[in-house]
C-alpha cells in the first residue's frame, strides 16, 4: 500500500526512515520477511506450520480473516483502497460482510497451501494464477511483506501463548 510516495512495507532501513507507517510495524521483526523466505523449510518447520495452522483453523476462518485485515490496514491504512469492500459502511470496524467473506477466502487459500506444504508443486500453479490475478488488482511485491507481518501479528493475537515468534 502506498503511504505518501513510499510503500508502507518498511522493507529496508531507507524506506523506514522515509515511510509513514504505523508505530508497531516492526513489532514482529526488524528483518524483512522476504530475506528468510529463500531458506528451505525443514521437516520440523513444516510440522510447526501444520500444527500452528490447525490451531488457527479452530478459531474460525472469518474471525482470523477479519483480524488479518485489521492488522493489514493498521500497518498500511492506504491498502484498503485495493479492496472491493473499501466503500462498505463501517469498514473500519473490520466486521463487514466484505471483510468477513474476503478474509475467510484468504484463510482458506493459506490453509490449502499449508495442507500441501510437503508437496507445494501440487498447488503452485493455482497459487501462481492467484498471484497474477492480484497483480491486476494493483498488488505489488512490497505488499506481500505487509501481509506477512500482518499474518504473524494475527497468529500471535489468535494463538496467544501458543505462538512462538520466528
Amino acid at each position: 500500500a502506498q503511504m505518501g510516495s513510499k510503500p508502507c512495507c518498511c522493507s529496508s532501513a531507507s524506506d523506514r526512515a522515509e515511510a509513514t507507517c504505523a508505530p508497531d510495524v516492526m513489532k514482529v521483526s526488524d528483518e524483512p520477511l522476504g530475506d528468510r523466505s529463500k531458506e528451505p523449510l525443514t521437516g520440523a518447520d513444516m510440522t510447526v506450520v501444520e500444527t500452528t495452522w490447525k490451531a488457527v483453523g479452530a478459531l474460525g476462518a472469518e474471525k482470523v480473516g477479519a483480524l488479518l485485515f485489521k492488522n493489514i490496514f493498521t500497518i498500511a491504512p492506504d491498502a484498503l483502497s485495493l479492496y472491493s469492500f473499501k466503500n462498505e459502511p463501517h469498514v473500519r470496524s473490520y466486521d463487514t460482510p466484505g471483510i468477513r467473506s474476503h478474509g475467510a477466502k484468504v484463510v482458506k487459500v493459506v490453509g490449502t497451501a499449508v495442507d500441501s506444504i510437503r508437496d507445494l508443486a501440487a498447488v503452485a500453479p493455482s497459487l501462481r494464477e492467484l498471484a497474477v490475478r492480484h497483480v491486476g488488482y494493483g498488488v505489488r511485491p512490497a505488499h506481500y511483506d505487509v501481509v506477512g507481518r500482518a499474518l504473524l501479528q494475527t497468529l500471535e493475537a489468535g494463538l496467544g501463548a501458543g505462538f512462538d515468534r520466528p
